[in-house]
């Protein structure tokens, strides 16, 4: 018999929520099994604990992050990294360099998909009726959703695990492949269902990074514009939802999903933060206060003049605008159920800048240094106007910020072989840096998300005392929607300008009318770097149209002048291949023995990248 992999660790939970039952059929008192457990809130929590850690998990190989991928797939980034950082090149040119490449993040959702399912099982079989209930349940199903929507962006048709199994033999029952679309409506199902059940309870009283109602009903709206959008052509039509129990709603309207954005506007407490600075934690208080740094046998006092007028920085927990983040901290380790702890992304879209003695932190404070991916494209930063705040509080621009302090090591392009630089960054997901002390007691610069061995980092609002690892120590949230992308969303849906002149008033820019032109810059600009781009371009089906649009933009590949160019033979040709998928694991499609059929696009060599070629 074949084995599936999405399986194996299906099969494996049930042997264990099973339990042992002796010859009377009795219930088991000492052991927690699937007939006696939850029977309480803490229980469910236990359950949803495991189900949370996955949202993050995929960061034990950070570059196969579904925020990552589709980011540097986007047209307003490049794939950047070094030399030898094919994945990073690869997805920007819709290509990949080994069909298994996104077997981690494949692996890692199904593993979401199982836990939530019995998650799901569990509490609805074993808690008692009420609040607490319908709020565990709709978290449960708000992670499974999560967990299917990546999976059906990225790979397409996908097979569909709806519940747990109830023995280990129909765990190991090959699933079948089901078509994006089947798939997008289960997810529809699953969100409807946790927004309807779930307490209405202010987002302040809520743990941070626990799922709410509102994120339940942000999360609806996302999926549903993406489903009309990609899978209906812009109908807007009402959008089949499984049947899940009798009785139960059959299609999901747009004035349903209205209906909870106005819900979540008018009874969650989530606004917008008053400045949009704040909501990035370059403006948290060392880099506004700044400090002493030594470096050359000179002292220089270095602060970022940018956010001087700024209000300090408003973390996730305590910012009304975030409506639901990934939880991040700096106890994270190489141990493969702890790495997922911390945000690697922001190491992964570091600036690979350097110089030694920690000058390169110098150069580039309050940005800390990383491994180079997601390099901006030009043309973002020459269409958006100078007179919108946002761009210069989301692009980090080296010709205009990077420091040049006498005794420190100037910034350099092609530092480490950095490719495809453009002298461009984003700001909002990135790592960050702080003043301090060495060891000796020197004052030097110490990269935020962790420091060299030789520093070491005070407490305070970006990491833990003590932890100085290069690579774990960054603990800055991942922001996964915010509330200025709800009044986007409802600006959308109804067709009226409202939500998108309340995020311009922010930033003190003019009304304007509605229109779709006026509608995407909006999202684009306001949503820059926060994993919406690719979603937005293929949606509106403009992405074959803006990919090609990206080819002879001036570049540097090691510091040599060079231009973006396809690999695969055109961009726009490259999408209409794929329709924007990716590869289904190779791993899979072999052991479904045939059951599994690639996408198009993805031959033995097909879409392989192998190197840069000039």
């Amino acid at each position: 018999m074949k084995r599936y992999s999405i399986y194996i660790l299906l099969a494996a939970l049930m042997i264990g929520a099973t339990g042992c039952e002796d010859f009377l059929d009795t219930e088991s008192y000492t052991k927690k099994n699937s007939s006696n457990f939850p029977i309480n809130a803490t229980d469910a929590d236990q359950l949803l604990v495991g189900v949370y850690a996955t949202l993050n998990k995929t960061q034990n190989n950070t570059q196969c992050s579904p925020l990552l991928v589709m980011e540097l797939a986007s047209d307003d980034r490049f794939g950047g990294g070094g030399a030898n950082d094919k994945l990073f090149q690869s997805y920007n040119q819709l290509m990949i360099s080994g069909l298994d490449e996104l077997r981690p993040t494949w692996t890692v959702r199904y593993q979401g998909v199982n836990r939530a399912n019995m998650a799901i099982a569990s509490i609805e079989s074993a808690m008692a009726e009420g609040d607490e209930k319908n709020q565990k349940l709709g978290e449960a199903l708000y992670l499974r959703a999560y967990s299917y929507f990546d999976l059906a962006q990225l790979f397409g048709n996908v097979p569909l695990i709806e519940a747990a199994p109830e023995n280990v033999d129909e765990a190991k029952t090959p699933p079948a492949q089901r078509d994006a679309k089947e798939i997008m409506q289960f997810v529809l199902t699953d969100l409807w269902r946790a927004y309807e059940m779930m307490p209405v309870v202010q987002w302040s009283a809520v743990q941070s990074g626990v799922v709410t109602k509102w994120a339940a009903a942000a999360m609806l709206a996302r999926v549903y514009l993406f489903y009309d959008g990609f899978h209906a052509n812009g109908s807007l039509e009402p959008a089949p939802l499984v049947a899940g129990e009798e009785g139960g709603k059959t299609s999901l309207t747009k004035e349903d999903v209205i209906g909870a954005l106005d819900n979540l506007k008018s009874n969650s407490g989530h606004s917008l933060t008053p400045d949009y600075r704040s909501i990035w934690a370059y403006t948290n208080s060392t880099a506004k206060a700044g400090g002493p740094v030594v470096t050359g046998g000179i002292s220089h006092n270095v602060k970022y003049d940018y956010v001087a007028d700024a209000p300090t920085w408003i973390r996730d927990g305590e910012n009304a605008e975030v409506v639901f983040a990934i939880k991040c901290t700096s106890l994270a380790s190489w141990n493969a159920d702890r790495l997922g702890n911390c945000n690697q992304l922001a190491l992964f879209f570091g600036i690979r800048n350097g110089g030694s003695g920690g000058d390169q932190y110098v150069n580039t404070f309050p940005f800390g240094q990383g491994w180079g991916a997601g390099p901006v494209n030009p043309q973002l930063w020459n269409e958006w106007s100078d007179d919108d705040p946002r761009k210069k509080a989301s692009i980090y621009n080296v010709e205009d910020e990077a420091t040049d302090l006498e005794g420190a090591t100037p910034f350099r392009y092609g530092f480490d072989a950095q490719w495809e630089e453009t002298g461009l960054w984003q700001k909002k997901i990135i790592a960050y840096t702080r003043t301090g002390k060495d060891a000796q007691g020197k004052d030097v610069i110490c990269n935020h998300f962790g420091s060299s061995s030789a520093y070491y980092a005070a407490a305070d609002e970006l990491q833990n005392a003590g932890r100085d690892n290069f690579q774990l120590g960054f603990a800055t949230d991942i922001i996964l929607i915010r509330y200025a992308d709800v009044l986007l969303m409802h600006s959308e849906l109804t067709g009226t300008p409202d939500g998108i002149n309340q995020v311009r008033a922010r930033v003190r820019l003019p009304a304007v009318g509605y229109s779709m032109e006026n509608l995407q810059k909006e999202r684009r600009y306001e949503l820059a770097f926060e994993g919406t781009r690719w979603l937005d371009l293929r949606r509106w089906k403009i992405a074959a149209t803006q990919l090609e649009k990206t080819a002879g933009v001036p570049i540097y590949n090691s510091a040599n002048p060079a231009v973006q160019k396809s690999q695969a033979g055109g961009f726009a040709s490259r999408y209409q291949l794929t329709n924007g998928y990716w590869p289904i694991p190779d791993t899979e499609v072999t052991l479904s023995g045939g059951a599994f059929k690639q996408n198009p696009g993805w031959g033995a060599t097909e879409g392989i990248y192998v190197n840069w070629a000039n």
